[in-house]
């Protein structure tokens, strides 16, 4: 883990009066910096620091003092400074524990779920599954014309978890994703190569297929992934059969 030092903490700032009076619109608009500047000071601090609902009311206590100008630092010398810092390492090394065995509860508990979900999806027959754990219906095999694990494709898509809630969806931004297959998670890269251009095709990844037990904005860890896919292109492909017929 990173050394917390005080100068990763505290921001260096610089005092000016101003002559003339602040107009009415300014103030509200200073006012409304202030909360926003107060929040993520605060909510920051208690998120990397897993600060308790007691211990914020000092932490913003403190935050208004310095803000206000009441009294002088409290980091006196450099004894005083060095308690800070340990108390602050000592509070981030037991969040960071604390937030890796809520991680790994939420991935524990994703992978059971997926247990069952997999074999309700064996026994209803409709999808096949790969040598890899993938699952996948064709809904439209599309043309002759199929990426290769290198390929570019272009492609619109809906990203759902297994209990039916959506975390992605190019349809939804009205912009189909162009990429690369060699750059994309194992389901994506081995799934998008069983259909062709025009195509579509539903994919099942269990976690190992798709971020494993890393938690993303809207994945949680160990999570099982569905994606409804259309191939809309094969941009790369196209090039390259252009190229060799000249």
């Amino acid at each position: 883990m990173k050394k917390i030092t005080l100068s990763t903490i505290f921001l260096f700032t610089s005092t000016f009066n101003v002559a003339q009076a602040v107009s009415a619109e300014d103030q509200k608009q200073l006012e409304a910096y202030g909360w926003i500047m107060g929040k993520q000071v605060v909510d920051g601090s208690v998120a990397q620091f897993g600060f308790s609902a007691e211990e914020k009311e000092f932490l913003v206590k403190g935050v208004m003092q310095g803000a206000q100008g009441i009294g002088s630092s409290p980091i006196v010398n450099k004894e005083a400074g060095d308690k800070l810092e340990s108390f602050l390492e000592g509070k981030a090394t037991a969040q960071q524990k604390h937030m890796e065995a809520e991680v790994a509860k939420q991935s524990k508990l994703n992978k059971d779920n997926a247990k069952a979900f997999f074999e309700k999806l064996q026994k209803e027959g409709k999808a096949k599954k790969t040598g890899s754990g993938l699952y996948y219906e064709i809904v439209n095999a599309g043309s002759k014309e199929m990426p290769k694990a290198d390929s570019t494709v272009t492609i619109d898509y809906v990203g759902t978890l297994i209990d039916g809630t959506e975390f992605d969806s190019s349809k939804k931004r009205g912009q189909p994703a162009t990429f690369n297959l060699g750059q994309v998670i194992p389901g994506f890269k081995e799934g998008l190569q069983l259909v062709g251009k025009g195509g579509k095709i539903k994919l099942y990844m269990p976690s190992e297929l798709a971020y494993g037990d890393n938690a993303l904005p809207g994945i949680p860890a160990g999570s099982t992934l569905i994606f409804d896919v259309d191939i809309l292109d094969i941009p790369a492909t196209a090039d390259k059969d252009a190229k060799t017929s000249k």
